[in-house]
Order: C-alpha cells, then structure tokens, then sequence
C-alpha cells in the first residue's frame, strides 16, 4: 500500500526515489549548493523538502550503503525520525568516521528515507504542493482528524515548538 506524503520543494530538488521496483527506501538528496565534511566530523545538510504525512506513521532517514562503505560517511542518529507534525525542511545529521574530507554538491544523493506506519513499511507516494500554507493546512487537517478519533489523547502541547536538539538546548554542565 502507498501512503501519500504531501511535499513543499521550494528549492525544486529531485524528489526522493525508489532505485528499483524491489527498493524498500527512497533516496533523498541534498539541497545544499556545497558541503563538505571533515574526518571526524559532522555536518546537518538541508534537503529543501517539507513534507506532511498521517498520523500515525514516522519516516525514518536511513544510511546509504555505498556512502558508508566507500567513504565512511554514514547518518549520525541513524535511524533519524521526522514525526507527522515536523514543519521544518528535512535535514540529514552525516558524519565522515573516514580519514578524508568528503565533499557534496546540490543534488546528490545522500540518505535514504523512509515510511513506517501501524503496518510496518509502506511505500512514499509524493503529491507535490504549491505553498507552505497549503502544507501545513494539510498537516493541522490530518493532525485534527486524528485527534477527533482519539477524544482521550492528553498530548503536552498541541504544537511543536522546536526541531533539532530541542530537547537538549538547556546547558547542563
């Protein structure tokens, strides 16, 4: 079954594709003009695409093969989670473990992304729109219908607030 994930791409990257027929992920690039990444170091490269999917299903931002295997560049928090109400552009943590600097450029591939739901993984139907409004307006109807059959959900807030480290932005040392 294909689940059918809205898309704003201001920037007009590639949208996410499947290799082959038998592909369990898509695989998504960079939206950034140049980036590179030291040894040892980490990078968050944006990959220009907002998206809004039901809730209840998570898309997951998985490490390409070959990426790891020639380069030693792999995804930091591998898996990476987007939930239903992220409202940010998707962003991919790469970390190089190599002992070279690995460079990229808009529009290559650099992970693979995604969709699991009450069915485990589904297959990413990609229905572009036109604006941000239009995608949120899609992401608050979905968000409400939800919510409509789940009358006792107690959730600490009603919209996300943050994004990246969000949780850990408060120093503790």
């Amino acid at each position: 079954m294909a689940v059918k994930v809205k898309v704003y791409n201001p920037k007009n990257i590639q949208l996410p594709e499947y290799a082959t027929p038998g592909s369990a992920c898509a695989d998504i690039r960079s939206a950034e003009d140049y980036k590179e990444i030291r040894p040892h170091e980490s990078e968050l490269f944006d990959t220009g695409l907002y998206v809004a999917f039901p809730v209840g299903y998570l898309l997951e931002i998985r490490p390409k093969s070959g990426l790891a295997f020639k380069y030693r560049v792999t995804v930091l928090n591998a898996p990476g989670t987007v939930d239903s109400d992220y409202p940010k552009s998707i962003g991919v943590l790469l970390i190089n473990h190599g002992e070279y600097t690995t460079k990229f450029t808009k529009g290559q591939e650099i992970a693979q992304i995604a969709i699991l739901g009450p069915n485990g993984l589904e297959h990413i139907e990609w229905e572009p729109v036109d604006s941000i409004e239009e995608l949120n307006a899609y992401r608050q109807q979905l968000q409400d219908e939800w919510l409509s059959h789940h009358p006792d959900f107690k959730a600490t807030d009603t919209m996300r607030k943050g994004g990246w480290g969000s949780t850990y932005q408060k120093e503790t040392h």
